[in-house]
This record gives structure tokens, C-alpha cells and sequence, in this order.
């Protein structure tokens, strides 16, 4: 069961580095995207995760899907 996510408090750059990473399937891209070096921007998500309780990706190797949460931040995100 998915917990209740709230996108309040998070920065226009976390939802960016989310979107980018949720588009792309990669870390790497995204933050070559976003102008940051791949582990600024993985440091970041792993803050963004702590803080809401909860994995956003699910990390595959190389490749990151958006979780069930992931989906439902990204959702809340869009309706800004």
C-alpha cells in the first residue's frame, strides 16, 4: 500500500532532478541534463528519499524506474 506523499517543502531543482531522472531511466543522463554531476544529483535524491520516508527509484544497476511512491510524487508534481 502506497503511504500518503506530500511534494510540500521540496525545491523546483528536487522536482526537476525527479522529472529528469523519471525520463530518462538513468542518473547519469539526467544530471548531464540538469548541469550536475551524477553523484550531487544521486546525493540529492538519497536526501529527498530520507526525508519523505521513502524510495522515489528503484535502482537496477544502472537504470532507475520511479517506485509506486515515485509515481504518486511525480503525479503531484505535474498538478503544479
Amino acid at each position: 500500500m502506497a503511504r500518503r506523499t506530500s511534494v510540500a517543502g521540496l525545491s523546483l531543482r528536487d522536482l526537476e532532478y525527479i522529472q529528469s531522472i523519471a525520463e530518462e531511466g538513468h542518473i547519469g543522463r539526467a544530471a548531464d541534463i540538469c548541469g550536475v554531476s551524477q553523484p550531487a544529483i544521486s546525493q540529492q535524491v538519497l536526501k529527498l528519499e530520507a526525508r519523505l520516508g521513502f524510495s522515489i527509484f528503484e535502482r537496477q544497476g544502472r537504470h532507475v524506474s520511479l517506485t509506486q511512491n515515485g509515481r504518486i510524487v511525480l503525479q503531484k508534481q505535474k498538478s503544479f
